[in-house]
Formats: structure tokens, C-alpha cells, sequence
């Protein structure tokens, strides 16, 4: 029949997030009940419908018939019945169920052994339970009451082929929950949901199926974005919570300027956290004079940090060290260049991947920021790779542990050429040091006749298949138009891919499968979504290559004008943003 006590098992983190363990316990003498309450706020961190699966221990004569009820908020229950002899040592799901985690009356499972089988011939299984579901942390949401202020968007996009059920939680930076949202979402499908006025603080989404999830932060005059941080963005660096997170570029007012970075970190634990930031200089010089220790966030909290104690003149990276994972990502402002935002990183890389670098294209010119996170010296080797495979190599040297350098890509030592038309391209960069220390890197670009600046993490590898959520093409919107456009890098340095792109329209209708594109080794190649043979309109990108080599890419969105229904041109202001494509 089975323990009259058994401890929940909770397996690592890998793929949806496997949230919580409790004891199951015998209640009953007749007939054996086995028990578990969710009293712990880790076994339903967030409300949300939670896929719940009961793990079947391979013990002999394992009944047919065992009967499970679900208690759910709100003080519902449904009892379903799993046959335990046709599984072994694997989980078996009980269904998908709306939880809350101050319900702790009516969220539960219940097993007895009653079966309905003859006595004593059958074993009844009580061992694991998994509550499992897609966490995605949004670090920044703010919405100003204040006309022509920041406002926050939230672009869901439903990455699998099945109906996918959301919900978003709104939290204050002192933990409590502002409000929430449910919704589904077809499969393919995407939407865009708006904060309400007055709003400052963090968003955690919670699906059954698989999201990316992007947030637009704008104002009238300004555009910035970011990728939302999940643990499904496994190997990005960029993508993920951590206890050690690096953010590669702080600053405040260097160079005579209005430049200035604000840390936006959101508690993505499953406990209160303590953390210290420290801040470097530009040469890894810490400044213990302005850095922060013994910070502390609720529960589901988040807080802002600016670098104002480190004085004007201040360019530095800086360091996070957390007792619980933190998502993080970064604000760069300047009040007449604009604004951007990037993913700070939980982890770094010998090698750094980055999709989009320009000089004289179109007006745009780049730049990169690279930190040595390791523990000794190291020379950055460059391999720029242009879109037609023209190969231009660099060496930084001596780059000291904890330093980061700029690297303009008009650098006569240290950039690209300057040729006709203007260069765009991909970049690979390598530690060379014995053994090689991790990297991390941002990008900054900037459009030089209208102002237009704009800003990416770096990627520490690929994959198969890319998404972006927000995709259009002369899409209007309010009192706007928007058009945008992908930078897409094969990583692989010896062989070529062609890449395919496929667009779906918001309610995950197929509407454009492309030819394929040839890219060649470490080459990266941008796709204008005008040409790429779409009516104009609103979509979402799925692209993938047609061999084994990994790729990764960027989104570019521009915010055009829009008058008498009429998309018009782009404006001087920073009307444009980048964010890191999801990848699987």
C-alpha cells in the first residue's frame, strides 16, 4: 500500500520550471489517504494554471484505477483517475489547474487507496508530485500618469504549436501584487498588453506552453526594449536569472555628457535576497567608495540603482552577487541621444557572438563594450565577418581582469574597413589567454543624422531556431507606425547555413515562408521585413537554418510617423530600439 510518510522530489531545473515539494502524509487509518497541502509559497510561487504530473515509482503490482482529486482555487475540485500500472518511473499528468499561493486551504492534491479493486492485490503509488510552468521575469514595467512619460509594452508571443494559457502578474518593488491577467493565446499566436497608468515595478508571465516575451518601454521622444529573462533561455548568458550577474556598461556623466545607466533587478528567487553590487572602472579598478552592500529584496521585489555616488565622469561595469537568482537588466540614457536597453548577463563565455555591426550604413555606426570576467589578463581576439564574407581580423591585448574596453568599428586599429556603401556585419570574440577567461559584451549603435541609439547583449552561443515577438511591417499603432528589421549570425566558423524565415500574424496564421538565405561562416546578413514580401501589417518572426550549425540574431524596430493614416519617415529622436531574438 505504500509509505505512511513520503517526501516530495523535486528534479533540477532543467526545461519548464518544476516548482516546489511537500510531505505526503497518512490522515486516515481507513481508508489510507495520503495527502499534500500547498503551504509552502515555493509550490505556487506565482497564480497561475500549473501543470501538475504525479511521478510513478516502478514497484510491483501497481493498481489500475488510483484516484487523485485536485483542489483549486477558487475552492473548486476535480478527481481524475490514472491507471499507475502503465507507467514506470515517470511522470504521468494529472492536468493543468489554477493556483494561488496565499490559497493555501484549497490547493492540494489527495490520493486515497481507494480503488475499487479487490483487497490487498494492488499496490497504490504515492511519490513525487511536479507543479510546472514557463516563468518569464520582466525586471522594468512602468507606466507614467503623466502625458508624454514612459509607457511599458508587453509583447507575448506563444512559441508552440498548442493554445497557450497566460497570465501576468503585476508586482510592486515591496513584493505585494498589483493585479494580474489571464488570457490565452493561439498557438503561433501573439499580443500586446499595456500597464496601467501609474504602474512602477516588475512583471513575472507564467504559460503552459513555451513564450517569448519582449517589453517596449517608450515615451514621446524615446524608444527602448528587452528580451524577457527566463530559464528556458538556457546557454545565452543574457537570458537567464543568476546569483552572479555582470552588467558589462554603467556610467554617470562621463565624458562631459548626460550618459547615465540605471540597474533594474527583480528578485526571481523563491526567498527574500541579499546582494552586493560592486562597482569597476573602466581599467577593473573596484570602487568600493560607491559600491553597495548588504541590498535586500522581497519576494517577488524588484529596486532601481543609479551610479550617482560613483561621481561624474564615471564608466564602469559592475558586479551582483545575490543569495537568490536575480534578473537584471540595464537602462542607458542621454538626453539628447536617447535611450536603450540591454540584458545584463548571468554568465560569461571564452567566445562572444555579436550579430549586428556597422559603419557608415545607412548612417549608422557601431560600437562594442567587452569585459574580461576572468581572473587574469587576456588579448581579445576580432574576427569582423561582413555580409558578403569579406574577413577582417583584430587583436585588443591585455585586456586586465574585471576591464572592459569601447571599441568603435571606425577604429583604424581596431574596427572595420571603410568602404563603398558602407560595411554591416557580424563579429566573434575570443580570449586568447592559456586557459581562456570569459567575456561578455554589449552593442551600441547609433544612427548619426537623426540620433537614433540602440543597444544588444552579446550572445555566448546559438541555436537552431530564432524568435521575435513584434515584427512589423508599417504597422499602425496609435499615433504611430512601426517597421522593423532582424540581423541574423551564423555562428559556425567553418561552414555556411541558409536560413528561412516564416511570419505569422498575431493569431499564429502562417503569412510568408521565405526562400532561403545563404549566410556564410560567422557571417551575419539583415533581413528589412518591406522586402522580405509581406503585406503590410503585424507579425512575429520564426527562423530557422537548414543544417546543423547554430545561429542567433537581433530585432531592430523603428518608430516612424503617422499622419492622416500614412506611415511617414523617421524624425530626429531616438525612435528606435534592439533586442536579443529569442532562441530554442
Amino acid at each position: 500500500m505504500g509509505p505512511s510518510s513520503i517526501q516530495w522530489r523535486v528534479p533540477p531545473p532543467l526545461g519548464p520550471r518544476w516548482l516546489g515539494y511537500r510531505s505526503w502524509k497518512e490522515v486516515s487509518d481507513d481508508p489510507e489517504i495520503f495527502r499534500s497541502k500547498g503551504s509552502s509559497p515555493y509550490l505556487s510561487i506565482y497564480y497561475y494554471f500549473y501543470r501538475i504530473s504525479a511521478f510513478i515509482a516502478a514497484i510491483s503490482n501497481r493498481t489500475t484505477n488510483a484516484r487523485y482529486t485536485i483542489h483549486y482555487y477558487p475552492s473548486q475540485s476535480t478527481t481524475v483517475y490514472r491507471n499507475q500500472s502503465a507507467t514506470a518511473n515517470d511522470w504521468v499528468s494529472l492536468g493543468t489547474y489554477e493556483l494561488e499561493h496565499d490559497d493555501t486551504n484549497n490547493a492540494y492534491v489527495y490520493l486515497d487507496d481507494y480503488t475499487g479493486e479487490p483487497k490487498n492485490t494492488r499496490n497504490v503509488v504515492a511519490d513525487a508530485l511536479k507543479f510546472s510552468a514557463g516563468v518569464t521575469y520582466l525586471p522594468k514595467v512602468h507606466t507614467s500618469s503623466t502625458p508624454g512619460s514612459w509607457e511599458s509594452y508587453i509583447e507575448i508571443l506563444n512559441l508552440s504549436a498548442s493554445a497557450a494559457q497566460v497570465t501576468v502578474n503585476w508586482y510592486r518593488p515591496d513584493g505585494s501584487r498589483y493585479g494580474y491577467q489571464n488570457f490565452s493565446l493561439p498557438a503561433r499566436g501573439e499580443t500586446s498588453v499595456s500597464t496601467s497608468k501609474g504602474f512602477d515595478g516588475a512583471v513575472v508571465l507564467v504559460s503552459d506552453q513555451d513564450i517569448a516575451a519582449v517589453l517596449r518601454y517608450q515615451r514621446d521622444n524615446k524608444v527602448a526594449a528587452y528580451t524577457g529573462l527566463s530559464e528556458a533561455n538556457g546557454g545565452t548568458g543574457w537570458g537567464q536569472p543568476g546569483v552572479e550577474v555582470y552588467a558589462p556598461v554603467v556610467m554617470w556623466l562621463p565624458w562631459g555628457s548626460t550618459w547615465r545607466t540605471y540597474l533594474y533587478i527583480q528578485n526571481a528567487g523563491d526567498g527574500p535576497a541579499t546582494f552586493d553590487i560592486t562597482y569597476y572602472d573602466a581599467s577593473g579598478n573596484p570602487r568600493p567608495d560607491c559600491s553597495l552592500t548588504n541590498q535586500t529584496l522581497p519576494l517577488r521585489g524588484s529596486a532601481t540603482y543609479q551610479q550617482t555616488a560613483c561621481g561624474a565622469g564615471f564608466y564602469g561595469s559592475a558586479r551582483i552577487v545575490s543569495t537568490q537568482p536575480l534578473a537584471v537588466v540595464v537602462l542607458q540614457q542621454e538626453d539628447a541621444h536617447g535611450a536603450s536597453m540591454y540584458n545584463a548577463f548571468s554568465s560569461g563565455s571564452p567566445t562572444v557572438y555579436l550579430p549586428s555591426l556597422m559603419r557608415s550604413w545607412y548612417n549608422w555606426i557601431s560600437s562594442f563594450t567587452v569585459q574580461n570576467l576572468g581572473t587574469r589578463a587576456t588579448d581579445v581576439h576580432i574576427r569582423y565577418v561582413r555580409e558578403n564574407g569579406d574577413v577582417t581580423e583584430r587583436t585588443y591585448p591585455n585586456l586586465l581582469p574585471g576591464a572592459s574596453v569601447v571599441i568603435v568599428q571606425n577604429d583604424p586599429k581596431y574596427g572595420v574597413p571603410d568602404v563603398p556603401g558602407g560595411w554591416h556585419g557580424g563579429a566573434r570574440l575570443t580570449s586568447t589567454a592559456n586557459p581562456p577567461q570569459p567575456l561578455a559584451a554589449i552593442v551600441n549603435q547609433q544612427r548619426t543624422d537623426i540620433l537614433n541609439h540602440q543597444s544588444y547583449s552579446a550572445f555566448l552561443g546559438g541555436q537552431g531556431t530564432l524568435y521575435g515577438p513584434f515584427t512589423a511591417n508599417y504597422y499602425k499603432s496609435g499615433s504611430y507606425c512601426y517597421v522593423s528589421a532582424s540581423d541574423i549570425q551564423n555562428l559556425s566558423p567553418t561552414d555556411a547555413t541558409e536560413v528561412t524565415r516564416r511570419y505569422y500574424d498575431k493569431y499564429g496564421k502562417l503569412r510568408r515562408t521565405t526562400t532561403p538565405t545563404p549566410i556564410p561562416p560567422e557571417g551575419a546578413v539583415c533581413f528589412y521585413l518591406p522586402a522580405e514580401g509581406v503585406a503590410q501589417g503585424f507579425y512575429s518572426l520564426q527562423a530557422t537554418r537548414n543544417n546543423a550549425v547554430p545561429i542567433s540574431g537581433i530585432h531592430n524596430i523603428a518608430r516612424l510617423t503617422l499622419s492622416g493614416g500614412v506611415c511617414g519617415g523617421e524624425t530626429p529622436g531616438d525612435y528606435g530600439a534592439s533586442y536579443n531574438l529569442v532562441q530554442r
